[in-house]
């Protein structure tokens, strides 16, 4: 059967909406008779709650106020979603109840009935706080004498595990070379267009809660809400309305989340709640802060024979998700390498700051970035070409299917070819020639190369032995309905915030059934329409969802096969089915349209003895292993010294995500990531000072690259289909975002010469890289 849909460029079933202004997000959601959420939160980063007094707020007719030790009465805790054995347990409550440990830590909620009033009457509510000494940073944190966040513990140490493979300490004496250094990935925001909102409403005669937020998996949050309101799931309905963006921040379970349905309840009137971006800066999830103290040891010939890493992972006051990436990051540490013999040191350490949690990545980039970097440092200590010592070093294609040392196994790839690829379309010989002119001529040009596995479409991961990451299925599922006019819903319990899934699940759908794209309708993001899904995260929209529509088509065409063969009187394996058309197998004249068995199926006339009515089916698709795309990034850079300025010259990519469905979605995911991987190179980070304050709290101070900013990509595709995928897809949604800081950092260490010697971190912005030039 041809194929009209999978790997066209067809512009996205979504788009109309957008442009017209149809869309429908959290905050244009206000039902009748609406009440407002306001929270008090904490001015001090670490401090034990005294008193809370409400006389002053409640003299201006506030319709509600509560604090955490109010709401302990009557709300669960929210559970932890990443338990590895070992793993210190905290109650997370959606109020401070003695205590609050980061600045912006919510310690009260106040309902009014508008907007600007629940604001102002917040400002009435006193607290007597007395305040604690802070911790801000894990080196700090992890002293004997440092300031304990949860005393029960004895330390800050949430999480630790030690894992090593093959012999480490024989590889490090066989080697002829070993290196070390200190390496650090700043602290940063996913900063979504659209900041968090919820709103709830309660219908009091049928016990009925509908809840809708803009949140990357409605099935999982109406779950939690479940558990910590003590409602059943049949009586919560939670609705993704159209989300502006998630990037792994929406991909948790946030306190205001089970506030406003609880105050909804209590109050039996709607209730919202709409984060302003200072306050969504502080409340929400942040990333990536780690500490690498990692070794490596290399042959004469540049292989590497082992490495060792020692890696602090800040998670700040530890909530939901914050244990995760770590072990992400932790587990990659081979990155796309034959390295046998590795030793990872893992701390997750807590800190009075805003709680760690998901960001698009999910711990690779940093694994990608120390491993990349110190491979540069590396090849310039040694002599070597940093190309070269990468290609010495890959997985071959032989190899794979691979099981990498720390139990993840990759699926297919051309590791060899990709690198190869980018290199000559930078044209990389010529431009080192042109490189040493231009030095000789004073301007610092430097090219950076970043090579990355990105593990997506979670599956039964056998990583660390089976001790690491045990949460949720990697599972997806989904409904098919081909209506009695011969149009297709699709029901899928994905969750999308923009990554254009309904139009990649109905160019799959459209070709398998021989139909029009715009014959199918894909409907997401509401429990009470949709099955039981986990939500869009971790690269596996396409290789989940697909597959689980695939799935129902086959399903459903098996079927129609039996309603034509009964038909026209004949084996099921004499019927075949193309372009929307079913056929007995040498007889021309006996044809069925798509169109004409399924009325056959709603009338139920002329059905095979035994058969029901209808045409509707339901598949899980649970993955047998990971998906494992990859690719190179080459940044090309000149450094204005005088200003302490990095300016990116150009930007190759050559990506490998096996089967492409749509290659234009596929490049606006890799243009976005990199965005959001160059921001991460050069602009943004969080910044705390000893006191636990946000020194960069709003947009002004906390600087998002603009279009700008961003350089313009040269973009290719390899095809290397996953063998553990129906379709051989492979994720892609991450990708984008983990090769560019290491990319970047090596052009810029490049274009240094010596001095380059010293770009150990990430978040090189004007003030690092000016410091920098001035050692």
């Amino acid at each position: 059967m041809g194929r009209r849909y999978i790997g066209a460029s067809i512009k996205r079933v979504e788009d109309p909406k957008v442009l017209t202004g149809s869309t429908s997000y959290v905050d244009d959601i206000t039902p009748s008779g609406t009440a407002y959420l306001s929270l008090v939160r904490s001015p001090y980063a670490h401090a034990i709650i005294k008193k809370i007094e409400f006389q002053a707020a409640e003299r201006e007719r506030i319709l509600a106020a509560v604090s955490g030790r109010d709401l302990a009465k009557s709300v669960k805790p929210i559970p932890l979603f990443v338990t590895p054995p070992g793993v210190k347990k905290r109650q997370i409550f959606p109020l401070a109840i003695d205590k609050v440990l980061y600045v912006g830590h919510a310690v009260a909620a106040l309902v009014s009935s508008s907007k600007y009033e629940a604001e102002d009457v917040s400002e009435l509510v006193s607290v007597d706080y007395d305040v604690l000494p802070p911790v801000t940073n894990v080196e700090d944190a992890i002293r004997e004498d440092a300031p304990i966040l949860f005393n029960e513990w004895g330390d800050n140490v949430a999480y630790s595990m030690k894992e090593e493979a093959g012999d480490v300490e024989k590889a490090f004496r066989e080697a002829d070379f070993l290196f070390s250094e200190k390496l650090r990935v700043q602290r940063q925001y996913g900063a979504p267009i659209e900041p968090r909102g919820v709103v709830a409403s309660y219908d009091p005669g049928n016990s009925y809660l509908t809840v809708w937020s803009s949140t990357q998996w409605p099935h999982v949050l109406r779950t939690v809400l479940s558990e910590t309101l003590s409602i059943p799931e049949n009586k919560i309905r939670v609705i993704a309305p159209d989300v502006g963006g998630g990037f792994g921040s929406k991909q948790d379970i946030y306190p205001e989340e089970v506030l406003v349905p609880y105050l909804a309840i209590k109050l039996g009137r709607p209730v919202k709640w709409f984060a302003t971006r200072s306050e969504d800066i502080v409340a929400t999830s942040h990333a990536r802060e780690q500490i690498h103290f990692v070794e490596i040891a290399v042959r004469k010939d540049g292989v590497i024979l082992g490495l060792k890493d020692r890696i602090l992972a800040d998670i700040g006051a530890y909530h939901v998700m914050s244990i995760g990436a770590q072990q992400v990051t932790a587990a990659t540490m081979t990155g796309p390498y034959r390295i046998r013999n590795c030793l990872v040191e893992l701390s997750c350490i807590v800190t009075n700051k805003t709680p760690a949690g998901a960001y698009r990545g999910f711990g690779q980039p940093k694994s990608t970035f120390v491993l990349e970097r110190v491979l540069d440092l590396v090849a310039n200590e040694m002599g070597l070409d940093s190309a070269e010592i990468r290609l010495r070093n890959f997985i071959q294609s032989k190899e794979f299917p691979y099981t990498t040392a720390f139990g993840l196994t990759y699926d297919s790839g051309r590791y060899d070819e990709c690198l190869r690829k980018a290199l000559k379309l930078v044209n990389y010989e010529k431009f080192r020639m042109e490189q040493a002119k231009l030095r000789e001529a004073g301007r610092k040009i430097g090219l950076g190369i970043s090579f990355y596995v990105e593990t997506g479409g979670l599956g039964p991961s056998r990583l660390f032995g089976g001790r690491g990451i045990k949460y949720y299925s990697g599972h997806e599922y989904c409904t098919l309905r081909i209506d009695p006019s011969g149009k297709i819903v699709v029901l899928s319990g994905l969750s999308p915030q923009g990554q254009g899934t309904a139009t990649t699940l109905a160019q799959v759908c459209a070709d398998e059934l021989g139909v029009d794209v715009d014959d199918v309708t894909v409907i997401h993001g509401d429990t009470e329409m949709v099955p039981y899904g986990f939500g869009t995260w971790g690269s596996r929209g396409a290789a989940l969802g697909a597959a689980s529509v695939l799935m129902n088509t086959r399903k459903l065409k098996e079927k129609m096969s039996g309603i034509v063969a009964h038909h026209f009187g004949v084996g099921v394996d004499e019927v075949e089915f193309d372009e929307g058309l079913f056929h007995v197998r040498a007889r021309t004249d006996q044809t069925m349209s798509l169109t004409d068995v399924v009325k056959l199926a709603y009338t139920g006339h002329d059905l095979p003895e035994g058969m029901e009515p209808g045409l509707e089916a339901g598949s899980f698709y649970d993955p047998p292993e990971i998906t494992a795309s990859y690719a190179a990034h080459i940044a090309t850079v000149e450094v204005d010294v005088e200003v302490g300025k990095v300016n990116i010259l150009g930007y190759a990519i050559v990506h490998d995500a096996g089967t492409v469905i749509n290659p234009m979605l596929v490049e606006g995911q890799v243009h976005g990531g990199v965005a959001q991987g160059v921001a991460g190179a050069l602009f943004e980070e969080l910044v705390y000072n000893k006191d636990g304050s946000l020194l960069t709290p709003t947009l002004i101070d906390y600087l998002i690259p603009t279009s700008m900013d961003l350089p313009s990509m040269v973009i290719e595709h390899l095809d290397t289909p996953s063998p553990f995928n129906p379709l051989g897809i492979k994720g892609i949604g991450e990708g984008g975002a983990i090769g560019p800081p290491a990319a970047i950092a090596n052009a810029i260490a490049d274009a240094l010469g010596p001095t380059g010697r010293f770009v150990t971190e990430t978040g090189m912005n004007g003030e690092k890289l000016w410091n920098l030039l001035r050692r």
